[in-house]
């Protein structure tokens, strides 16, 4: 319990630090995009903007309700997902976000504030958390319909939300949103390229953050660079991908206006990371 506290402090703290490129006109913006996600029943094949994601489990119909593992189709909302044992809770996180649901209790939290009810319990059987899908996906911003017929659940999110298909290196990585593939560069850091001190290492962290899973991307100002990448801030859950790089020293503080929303937060990272010889900068703290 007093680790999920002292998450939940860190998180809060995060939070309020948190608080030049012409469209091309054959490109689509991240305005007009959204996400589409589509379970069926029975199936432990999950469909996330075209791409296949496989689960060990498959979604089921009891009491008229489809119900889900919690931790993947909530992942597969670019949400990370907490467990207290010891209060049997549920916690979902997607940015400043926060849905905490009790094993047994139709009582649902959002933001820290109950007072909403499912008219169905979340339960645990073989070892994981089910939920309805409907009441998890609404609440996170997501429209759900059903398709009767075919047992198809469909989950649309009015965001860019997709899989991570390639990590190019530490700032690039490719990504799988609802009208195709796209490099996609982060906003604010830059990595060693290939050659250079350092870039396997920035490379490997990337891969550890966000490879195979689900990320939710957020624009500053410009929709792309010189190179047609999509210009990004990266998520998953309460992580923020771009400032993670830059904290643990695997990237450095690069400001390109006007995608100058954190710059400040990157450069104050990367202040922090040079003082404390963290990544890339151990070796500077060890010279005279």
């Amino acid at each position: 319990m007093k680790g999920f506290v002292k998450f939940f402090g860190s998180f809060l703290v995060f939070s309020l630090i948190l608080s030049l490129t012409v469209f091309p006109a054959d490109y689509a913006t991240s305005q007009g995009r959204t996400s589409v996600m589509h379970l069926k029943v029975g199936s432990s094949t999950l469909d996330l903007n075209g791409i296949p994601r496989g689960m060990d489990v498959a979604p089921f119909i009891e009491n008229s309700r489809t119900w889900v593992p919690v931790r993947f189709v909530a992942e597969n909302l670019a949400a990370s997902v907490y467990w207290s044992q010891e209060d049997q809770k549920v916690t979902i996180v997607q940015l400043d976000q926060t849905i905490s649901m009790t094993i047994g209790s139709s009582e649902i939290y959002v933001n820290g504030l109950g007072g909403k009810f499912m008219d169905v319990a979340p339960f645990i059987r073989d070892n994981r958390t089910w939920v309805p899908v409907r009441f998890v996906s609404e609440n996170l911003g997501a429209e759900v319909s059903w398709n009767q017929d075919d047992k198809v659940v469909t989950i649309v999110f009015p965001g860019e939300i997709g899989a991570v298909t390639r990590v190019v290196d530490g700032d690039t990585i490719h990504v799988g949103l609802s009208d195709g593939d796209w490099s996609v560069r982060l906003i604010g850091i830059n990595t060693p390229e290939v050659g250079q001190y350092y870039y396997q290492e920035a490379k490997d962290k990337m891969e550890e953050l966000v490879a195979g899973k689900a990320v939710l991307l957020q624009k500053d100002v410009s929709e792309t660079d010189k190179y047609r990448r999509l210009l990004r801030y990266a998520y998953l859950g309460d992580l923020f991908v771009n400032a993670e790089m830059v904290k643990e020293g695997y990237a450095q503080a690069a400001t390109y206006p006007p995608d100058v929303k954190y710059a400040d937060l990157f450069v104050s990272l990367e202040r922090q990371a040079r003082e404390n010889g963290t990544g890339l900068w151990a070796l500077a703290s060890t010279s005279p």
